[in-house]
């Protein structure tokens, strides 16, 4: 009877997690995207008081602006001054594959972000829908970039580009993989450009379980670099040298538990201590985590922090200014 009961709920929570998130796709894809994201707003200020004090889902850098100096200090901006003329990196989906599912049902902000420069801008994965609403630089979207076609690399990827048709963009797609959706497949490439726009790119292959890039783009004199999910190997350090940014994954807090070493998972993410062997060979200005599959950024950045203090971690709506 106990089996039964458990198998059921077990269905039922799977049922109405991916059901909202199917139900919130069609929304954006069927509805005016301005009236999706009001509705959208509204339900995380209800989530924000409800679940906030116990899981920490918000924190300290949410929906904020920090202009990076060339000192490598931070520094909140709380005008309105117009930096177009700086490179720039939004944020609007911060959590990975482990727990992305029910953040994704609460809040859609799996990973994703985008470099702008002036009326260019380059989108790095899709995870989130978040960036339609974002009409200033999703009417400007050139490219996107994906690191590789996991589920929460991916999960919006057909929303922001049919999105992006509506507006009458074509947008071409580049990835290690072709993406698992039979109708972009005439809009994926796998052959990665070497510059798009103001845009200059490299990559490497990275040590995961599957095809998947980190990129190096330099744009203005800047270098941004972007992990995507891999496991720390010295090249990757090397890739990185003497970046102004460099974002990284930040999957692995500790070891979980009920997680089975044999899954390879300790092979193909990154810890706290990863992140520091990056840090200090790369010697970036700025480290900045992301795709986090824990409950708490904070003790991620804590533990970088005690060797590397150089450190944010993102969240959906962090914005970076790069001087």
């Amino acid at each position: 009877m106990y089996r039964k009961f458990k198998k059921f709920g077990l269905v039922a929570v799977t049922s109405i997690m991916f059901g909202g998130c199917i139900k919130h796709i069609d929304l954006y894809l069927k509805n005016d995207c301005r009236m999706a994201c009001k509705k959208k707003n509204k339900k995380e200020g209800l989530l924000r008081k409800i679940i906030n004090p116990f899981l920490e889902i918000f924190d300290d850098y949410e929906k904020r602006t920090l202009y990076l100096k060339s000192d490598s200090t931070l520094e909140e901006l709380v005008n309105g001054k117009n930096y177009r003329d700086k490179v720039r990196i939004k944020f609007y989906g911060t959590f990975g594959g482990f727990i992305g599912p029910l953040r994704e049902y609460f809040l859609k902000d799996l990973v994703e972000m985008a470099i702008i420069y002036k009326d260019d801008v380059l989108l790095l994965d899709a995870g989130s829908i978040d960036v339609v609403c974002d009409r200033e630089v999703f009417n400007e979207i050139d490219a996107i970039l994906i690191s590789h076609t996991h589920f929460d690399h991916i999960w919006h990827l057909y929303g922001v580009y049919k999105n992006l048709r509506k507006e009458g963009k074509e947008v071409k797609i580049y990835s290690p993989q072709k993406v698992p959706f039979w109708n972009l497949a005439k809009n994926v490439s796998t052959n990665i450009p070497k510059k798009i726009k103001s845009f200059e790119i490299e990559y490497i292959e990275t040590k995961h379980d599957i095809k998947c890039y980190a990129y190096k783009i330099k744009v203005n004199g800047k270098v941004i670099g972007y992990t995507g999910d891999t496991a720390y190997f010295e090249e990757l350090a090397d890739f990185f040298k003497d970046a102004d940014v460099i974002i990284t994954e930040a999957s692995l807090l500790e070891k979980p538990r009920h997680i089975d070493e044999k899954m390879g998972i300790f092979n193909r993410h990154m810890s706290p201590q990863s992140v520091i062997k990056l840090a200090k060979k790369a010697n970036p200005k700025l480290i900045v985590l992301t795709h986090f599959n824990n409950l708490s950024p904070k003790k991620f950045k804590k533990a970088v922090e005690k060797e590397f203090e150089r450190v944010i971690y993102a969240t959906n709506g962090l914005e970076l200014i790069i001087d």
